[in-house]
């Protein structure tokens, strides 16, 4: 989760327009009490700040975390980009969160400043409600979206495969270039399980040649060009 929300937080000054000028917000969702977490009140704060945007001609990016807090009470933690020449509402004022307070302030370090609450996510993500979501981020475009992707990929896969490749995880095992059809077999395996432990290790070259892909899978014919498209690209990030 840390270098998911990391890297999309690299990424989104990237995606304003030249020449525009974002400033960073970090908003606070505290909830009242400590049992009022609900799945659907974080939804309807991130459509009513969709919707403040576009009524100003903006789509907002944004990335949030979710914390618990001391006393147990779920805490949302959201950074948003925001046009300098608008000022972002309180989310309770402005009635986008009536399920407790909120707090607005610029973001001087936005990705350090959501680092150390991704850290402590992961250190306690068994005690958060069942059902809820520690991260996620919205606003960002299509191009962010596969560069993200490719920089959450294993090693191996980047090494080899670039950007334009567009790899996704494959049903039943493996990955799959959607952008040419080719299949690419796992690097690692599960080799036994035993006491209800499972021992994982890499895969030799012999072994992964015996894998076969998935069930109604049919392999590309490539055009001629389409081998020099395996090359990796460099991705900025």
């Amino acid at each position: 989760m840390r270098r998911s929300v990391l890297t999309i937080t690299r990424l989104i000054p990237q995606g304003h327009p030249p020449g525009s000028r974002w400033r960073p917000t970090m908003v606070t969702l505290t909830y009242r009490g400590v049992g009022d977490w609900s799945p659907d009140h974080v939804s309807e704060f991130f459509h009513r700040l969709r919707s403040w945007g576009r009524a100003r001609g903006v789509v907002l990016p944004y990335v949030w975390v979710a914390e618990l807090q001391e006393r147990g009470a779920v805490h949302y933690h959201v950074l948003v980009w925001v046009p300098v020449r608008f000022v972002l509402p309180k989310a309770d004022r402005r009635g986008w969160w009536r399920h407790g307070s909120s707090r607005t302030e610029a973001a001087r370090c936005a990705g350090g400043y959501l680092a150390k609450y991704v850290s402590k996510a992961e250190s306690c993500s068994h005690a958060f409600p069942r059902g809820l979501r520690l991260s996620g981020f919205g606003g960002v475009s299509s191009h962010a979206r596969r560069v993200r992707a490719w920089w959450l990929l294993p090693l191996y896969l980047r090494e080899v495969f670039g950007l334009d490749a567009d790899l996704r995880r494959s049903l039943g095992g493996g990955w799959l270039a959607r952008a040419w059809g080719e299949w690419i077999p796992p690097a690692w395996g599960v080799v036994a399980i035993a006491r209800g432990h499972v021992l994982i290790r890499e895969l030799t070259s012999v072994e992964q040649s015996r894998l076969r892909p998935p069930s109604g899978y049919r392999a590309p014919r490539l055009p001629v060009a389409a081998s020099g498209t395996r090359r990796r690209e460099f991705v900025a990030a």
